[in-house]
């Protein structure tokens, strides 16, 4: 399950979302397209309800290739 799947099954908003971890909209956005170091994944995919795999990858509507995934 991908990060953005993990919060809409819990049915939270981006806003929601970013107030629980206190970020801005902006930053859980850049997260839920795989916009996140690998460690900084580690540290808040369990809390997010997702793995560290399924919170680096996407899957938006019409995405023609991967993720840019910031490793290290």
């Amino acid at each position: 399950m991908t990060a953005r799947e993990s919060r809409e099954a819990q049915g939270l908003t981006q806003k929601q979302m970013g107030k629980r971890f206190r970020v801005s909209v902006a930053t859980i956005r850049r997260w839920e397209r795989g916009e996140i170091s690998y460690d900084h994944a580690v540290h808040i995919a369990p809390r997010w309800g997702c793995t560290t795999d399924g919170f680096l990858s996407f899957s938006p509507v019409g995405a023609r290739g991967a993720g840019g995934v910031k490793r290290g």
